[in-house]
């Protein structure tokens, strides 16, 4: 399901944070440039993507991503799970639209290979 999301972009240290409005963060998972923040259910409510206008450039193979973020409209989110993988697709429009897939482990569920262990 496409959630909308808040959005705040600091050009000054090109930091964009995404959030649900309502979102309460019990805690955050780092990794590189991205740091999630989960709620008590581990229910993903927001983002902060760090050195954005690059990280972006590189994952969308968009140009001129730093003027999108500077005039940023609306930030849309769709999130999937795939046994033990989250998808988020993120959907920035501005001046133009850019869409940003990440795929991470999902902490939800075990390792089947723990089954045996």
């Amino acid at each position: 399901m496409v959630k909308n999301y808040k959005f705040d972009y600091h050009h000054e240290v090109d930091s964009l944070f995404l959030y649900k409005k309502n979102g309460k963060s019990k805690g955050s998972v780092e990794l590189g440039d991205l740091v999630f923040d989960f709620d008590y259910r581990l229910n993903l409510v927001g983002m902060q993507i760090l050195n954005a206008s690059s990280f972006i450039e590189e994952v969308s193979g968009e140009a001129d991503v730093k003027e999108l973020l500077k005039n940023l409209k609306k930030c849309e989110v769709k999130q999937t799970t795939n046994k033990n993988l989250m998808i988020i697709h993120i959907t920035l429009t501005g001046i133009k639209k850019v869409q940003i897939p990440l795929t991470l482990p999902n902490i939800k569920y075990k390792s089947p290979s723990l089954a045996y262990a």
